[in-house]
């Protein structure tokens, strides 16, 4: 069992934190390291020559060895932007900046399965939305029929094979109307209708994601790592939005926790396991006739709200256990282990974690 653990981040989000703050309950050592970490009173090294190569970190003022089976690595996300540290010039900054993405892929590159959760390289591969269709379909998946295209030829000859199509970008782009707080998002997801009716110039602007429209009867996310699953189901209907739950609040007050019926959890092991991953949080769309269509498996999703808002999922102390290698028993006594909302108030009446908490975390998005 490891007693350190370090947590890679690019943006530090809720689940970060609460998790930081859950480990800390348990008394293991815990450091953030992001890009500022790097930047500003932290480092990495990585070595490398004919016979070893080990990756080291310094933060919260210790050296970490990656090699070691003491530290776990939590791979939660690949750098951003960090933030400028105090450097001479706009540009020595961007320097370090460029220096710094290509550095921490050195870096990650030599996480290995034993002790990473996730490894870069498995992080990479299966952020690729057709490596993930693929693998899905290898696993035993329902996966929607999908194209990705800006050739408005090939896009209409898809829309007509089909009876329904949605059409959805890679990620959400936002821009400013030039005052404060009026941040809109350029395109969300839509359903492709009257598709004679559009010219060809906003399918061929750019490749778009266009897919099978799935009927549905609900939604359903699942947090999975190790032999653990758990999750939710949001029940669906005609009023809500057909492609986003998340378009509004209402589904805060629908969430219901989910049986996961056995062949569905064997294939989501089977996806983990064949992807080299040791987490990721997978979305479904429940059909009428009840099959499970797998929409995404997300390497960095957010899981922590769904036990914050359906007490009766069971994801945060299994998911720290699992990131230190033990099943907590020996550690400490599952009942006297506090509920999320215990670890949430402490999280944001810490000064030092209550900062990355940042925006409400039912509106994140991934």
């Amino acid at each position: 069992m490891a007693d350190s653990v370090v947590v890679f981040a690019g943006d530090i989000d809720a689940d970060v934190a609460y998790v930081i703050k859950a480990l800390s309950i348990l008394n293991f050592d815990v450091a953030l390291v992001d890009g500022s970490t790097i930047l500003g009173s932290g480092a990495l090294s990585v070595y490398s020559g004919s016979h070893s190569r080990v990756a080291m970190v310094e933060a919260n003022g210790r050296s970490y060895s990656l090699d070691d089976q003491q530290v776990s690595v939590w791979n939660r996300r690949n750098f951003y932007s960090p933030q400028d540290p105090g450097f001479n010039s706009p540009a020595e900054f961007e320097e370090a900046r460029t220096n710094l993405f290509h550095a921490t892929a050195c870096l990650k590159s030599l996480l290995n399965g034993r002790n990473a959760t996730n490894t870069w390289l498995a992080n990479e591969r299966y952020s690729v939305k057709t490596e993930q269709y693929q693998l899905a379909a290898q696993s035993g998946f329902c996966v929607p029929a999908t194209l990705i295209s800006n050739n408005p030829a090939r896009i209409r000859e898809f829309a007509r094979s089909l009876s329904r199509v949605c059409v959805k970008p890679f990620a959400s782009t936002n821009f400013n109307q030039g005052k404060p707080g009026a941040n809109a998002r350029v395109f969300t997801a839509t359903i492709l209708e009257r598709l004679d009716e559009i010219d060809d110039s906003p399918l061929a602007a750019a490749p778009l994601i266009y897919q099978q429209m799935i009927e549905k009867t609900c939604d359903v996310r699942i947090a999975a790592f190790g032999d653990h699953a758990s999750g939710v189901m949001i029940p669906f209907d005609k009023n809500d939005d057909p492609l986003d739950y998340k378009s509004s609040f209402n589904y805060l007050s629908k969430l219901r926790p989910v049986a996961l019926p056995d062949n569905i959890r064997s294939m989501v092991k089977s996806y983990l396991r064949q992807a080299g991953l040791g987490f990721a949080v997978f979305d479904f769309a429940v059909s009428e006739t009840g099959d499970w269509w797998f929409l995404e498996a997300n390497t960095a999703g957010r899981f922590t709200w769904m036990e914050l808002f359906c007490e009766d999922v069971n994801l945060l102390w299994p998911f720290c256990f699992h990131l230190v290698g033990s099943d907590g028993n020996g550690h400490v006594a599952v009942a006297d282990l506090p509920d999320m909302s215990f670890v949430v108030n402490e999280a944001e009446e810490d000064p030092a974690i209550a900062k990355f908490v940042g925006e409400p975390v039912v509106v994140a998005s991934g």
